[in-house]
C-alpha cells in the first residue's frame, strides 16, 4: 500500500474515534447530576435502586418508630443509668439491653429475643457467644449491669437467661437458677449473688 491511500484511512479513523470520544463526553454531561436530563431519557421509566427497606407488606411506620431510652455507665460503685439512645419503639428493652452490651464492651454475643409475663418476668434470650467465659467478677458485673439497666422498666421484675431457647442456670461461675430480680425488686432484696455460691 503506497503511503497516499493510508493517510485517508488514518484521517477517517482518527475523526471515527474522536466523533465517539465527543459521543461518549456528552452523554456523561447529559447524566451527570444537576445537569438538564435529555427528553428522550425522561420518558424511560425510572431506574429501580435496591434499598435496605423490607420487602414484604409491611406498614413501614412501626419500624420507623424510635423511643428514648436510657443508657448505662460504669460508676466507681457499681452502675447507674445515665444519658439516653434511640432504639425501636416496638422492642425498646431489647434495644436498651444491646446498646447496655455495646457500652460495656461485650461483642461477644447480643440479646436476641425479649418477652415479659404479666406477672413480671422476663425471659431475656442470648446468642451463645455468652458462654465465651466470663471472670467470676465480670459475671458478677454483668449481672448488675443487667438489673440497673432492666430496671428502668417498671414492667419487669425479674430475669431469666435463656440461649437456644434453653434456660441459663450458670455464667461459668454464677449461679443463675433463680430468676434475677431486677428494679425495685433487687433493691429490696439481697444485692446479686457473688460468683461461687
Amino acid at each position: 500500500m503506497s503511503k497516499g491511500k493510508s493517510f485517508p484511512i488514518t484521517l477517517v479513523a482518527f475523526g471515527l474515534l474522536a466523533g465517539l470520544g465527543l459521543a461518549g463526553i456528552a452523554t456523561y454531561v447529559q447524566s451527570a447530576p444537576g445537569s438538564k436530563q435529555n427528553p428522550i431519557l425522561k420518558e424511560q421509566a425510572p431506574v429501580q435502586r435496591p434499598t435496605n427497606e423490607p420487602t414484604d407488606p409491611v406498614d413501614p411506620a412501626p419500624l420507623k418508630e424510635q423511643v428514648s431510652v436510657q443508657s448505662i455507665k460504669q460508676t466507681e460503685t457499681g452502675y447507674e443509668l445515665s444519658g439516653s439512645v434511640k432504639v425501636s419503639a416496638k422492642e425498646p428493652e431489647l434495644g436498651a439491653l444491646n446498646a447496655m452490651l455495646g457500652t460495656l464492651g461485650y461483642k461477644e454475643f447480643n440479646f436476641v429475643d425479649f418477652q415479659v409475663s404479666e406477672d413480671g418476668l422476663a425471659t431475656l434470650d442470648v446468642s451463645s457467644g455468652v458462654r465465651s467465659g466470663f471472670s467470676s467478677g465480670e459475671e458478677s458485673d454483668f449481672v448488675k449491669a443487667l438489673q440497673v439497666c432492666l430496671g428502668q422498666f417498671p414492667k419487669v421484675k425479674s430475669v431469666v437467661l435463656k440461649v437456644d431457647g434453653e434456660k441459663l442456670d450458670t455464667l461459668g461461675h454464677l449461679e443463675l437458677s433463680e430468676p434475677i430480680l431486677v428494679g425495685a425488686a433487687a433493691n429490696a432484696s439481697e444485692p446479686a449473688p457473688d460468683a461461687g455460691q
